[in-house]
């Protein structure tokens, strides 16, 4: 999961996926189909965990990119400015891994209660 999953992050986040499911949010077109994280045809737990795995990584990514240590293409920089603000830092890094360590959370509790599920619109 690389860069297919960057173009997910554009539309939706793990903890929005994650929310719809467990009936906390409605999600439009573009983030139902952009929540198909794995394309097996269903939004799932399954779909939260790739997405929050990605979230994650980005954000210890951040933190190199800081230091030196890593750079970000420019496909991690078009999803990783997550405050919007035109710049990436720590702010970003720490939004993304909270977003990731909430949908982890919902995805223990689906699993826990019987995995929820997302039905996709037709296309």
């Amino acid at each position: 999961m690389g860069d297919d999953v960057l173009e997910n992050l554009k539309h939706v986040s793990a903890k929005q996926i994650a929310d719809a499911i467990e009936g906390k949010q409605t999600l439009d077109g573009a983030q139902l189909q952009a929540a198909d994280v794995n394309h097996d045809g269903k939004i799932d737990v399954e779909d939260v965990e790739a997405l929050a795995k990605r979230e994650l990584e980005l954000a210890n990514k951040i933190s190199g990119a800081i230091v030196g240590m890593e750079a970000l293409t420019e496909e991690e920089k078009a999803v990783t400015d997550v405050n919007h603000d035109g710049h990436i830092n720590l702010t970003d890094s720490y939004r993304l891994a909270d977003d990731a360590r909430a949908a982890r959370g919902a995805a223990a509790r689906m699993k826990r209660g019987g995995t929820g599920e997302l039905k996709l619109p037709p296309t």
